[in-house]
């Protein structure tokens, strides 16, 4: 994904068409070509985003719950997603606590029952 700076967009005409009295209404906007060519900004792109499905293996109890995730906090030295249950969670806990398809925490599940962990 390309985020582009809007900031540096030129809006300009575009087209005209006449109005139904005849009268001459121009078009303005940006053209494809300049947000084709638009310089880009630095951003970053979160692993998980508000309202996605998130997946934990639950302990003692074998079993996956499934929580929404309703809230991303950003800090100055982390980025931190709560989930409907008032869990919180890093990027460095997906793979681990935090599955982001079912399929993993299935897979998860699968090999903490054969590890007795």
């Amino acid at each position: 994904m390309r985020l582009i700076d809007a900031d540096k967009l030129e809006i300009r005409k575009l087209a005209e068409f006449n109005d139904e009295y005849g009268d001459a209404v121009p078009v303005y906007g940006v053209a494809a070509e300049d947000i084709d060519n638009a310089p880009t900004v630095d951003a970053i792109v979160l692993p998980v985003k508000a309202g996605q499905t998130i997946y934990r293996v639950g302990d003692p109890i074998k079993k996956i719950y499934e929580w929404d995730v309703i809230c991303i906090e950003v800090y100055w030295d982390e980025t931190a997603y709560v989930d409907d249950s008032d869990n919180r969670f890093t990027a460095d806990d997906i793979g681990k606590t935090v599955f982001l398809t079912k399929e993993e925490a299935e897979k998860a599940l699968k090999e903490r029952g054969t590890n007795g962990c």
